[in-house]
């Protein structure tokens, strides 16, 4: 090989060299680029997400609010509490701005879905009240309302040590024995009817709001009354009723009140058609009640609900005791209560109406937890109400559950 074909193929070599190290530098640069790219595009997916994506704190909050809303308002139906379950779309816990205690104990019949269904939920969730002490309220034995304490996240303690001790029934009524079995069993102010006197009703319209129960024996509404008109009595007497009272009245009452007309009957016999431990009479169906005396009947007029209970034995077939719903309210008439029965006299089946109606608890609340190690994103909202004329703090409390 000649020394010139040697010069010419080192010559051919070079440029071949020169090439591949760009084709390497062109790679190494794209990867670089590609990687950066990648990397700002991922940081950027990252940065949208976390700004636009809906915190989860935040929905929940909203929720809570909205459910705490709904709790503020009557619902819908409004009278829901008288209401089969399945007819109710909205479970408020007011009327007419005031927390409603006949809501609140028919909401505790509610399956907890079926609770969360109509506030509208997707979250679990439990609602209590304290008063100006920070003291939990207690509605017959119920210290919350929502969330059962069997979720394990959900501590609810009470005692056996209750001392709250607040009148819950209010009577007008001559000196009969209903008057002392009702002050023995149950907190009652007596509001004594006496002969030849006005009747002290002024005193009982300005406490009705203090009251589960009110009992008027015989009232005579047509009598002239102490600084008050039938009509002023019967207003008092229907806000007490719609604000979710039980009124029980008995004998010679008004010729028209409260959605009835009343009159007079001849029969002394009545029989009773239904019968339910909580509601109506805890005598059996087909028990016949004598009266010392031909007595009243009431009849509907414009009344919700209304229910004849007993029937007298006449023609007419017009009813003995009756109940009907007025708002939140039941409202009871019974011709006397100076009839007997074959368990005995008509008084103790009154006695156990009452019962049911008033607040009584047996236990105190002490404390109402939610553990915050056990849930996501705990929301505590609270709200102002009013009961029975006293400031109550709703406490709305909602979480998630952790994964």
């Amino acid at each position: 090989m000649t020394k010139q074909t040697q010069q010419n193929q080192k010559k051919n070599t070079r440029p071949f060299k020169t090439r591949g190290r760009q084709g390497q530098g062109w790679a190494v640069d794209y990867s670089i680029g590609l990687l950066l790219f990648l990397t700002v595009f991922i940081l950027g997916i990252k940065i949208i997400t976390e700004n636009f994506q809906p915190n989860t704190y935040d929905l929940l909050a909203k929720q809570a609010e909205s459910v705490s809303s709904i709790l503020k308002q009557e619902g819908y139906p409004p009278t829901w509490a008288f209401e089969p379950v399945n007819n109710i779309v909205r479970a408020g816990v007011h009327t007419n701005a005031k927390l409603s205690k006949r809501k609140l104990l028919t909401m505790k019949t509610f399956s907890y879905n079926d609770l969360k269904v109509r506030l509208g939920a997707t979250n679990d969730l439990l609602f209590y009240f304290t008063n100006t002490t920070n003291g939990i309220v207690n509605f017959h034995d119920t210290c919350s309302f929502g969330a059962p304490d069997s979720l394990d996240e959900v501590t609810i303690q009470t005692s056996n040590t209750h001392s709250e001790n607040l009148p819950n029934a209010a009577l007008v009524a001559p000196a009969t024995l209903i008057q002392g079995d009702l002050a023995t069993t149950f907190d009652t102010d007596i509001y004594e009817k006496q002969e030849g006197q006005p009747n002290n009703l002024s005193a009982l319209v300005n406490n009705l709001s203090r009251y589960d129960v009110v009992f008027l024996e015989d009232p005579h509404l047509d009598d002239p009354w102490k600084d008050l008109t039938r009509t002023q009595i019967l207003l008092a007497l229907e806000e007490f009723t719609k604000n979710g009272g039980t009124l029980i009245l008995t004998g010679n009452v008004t010729s028209h009140f409260l959605g009835v007309f009343q009159n007079t009957t001849q029969e002394k016999n009545h029989t009773v058609l239904v019968t339910d431990d909580g509601y109506y009479l805890t005598l059996p169906t087909g028990t016949i009640q004598n009266t010392a005396a031909p007595g009243f009947t009431v009849e509907n007029v414009d009344a919700d609900n209304f229910l004849k209970i007993t029937e007298y034995d006449e023609a007419a077939q017009r009813p003995g005791i009756a109940r009907w719903t007025l708002g939140d309210g039941i409202i009871y008439y019974y011709p006397t209560i100076e009839a007997t029965t074959p368990t005995g006299p008509l008084k103790n089946d009154i006695l156990s109406l009452v019962n049911n109606a008033v607040n009584i608890t047996a236990v105190d609340c002490d404390s109402i937890s939610v553990e915050e190690d056990k849930v996501r994103d705990l929301v505590n909202i609270e709200r102002i109400t009013i009961y029975k004329q006293q400031p109550l703090t709703m406490h709305v409390l909602q979480w998630r559950k952790r994964p």
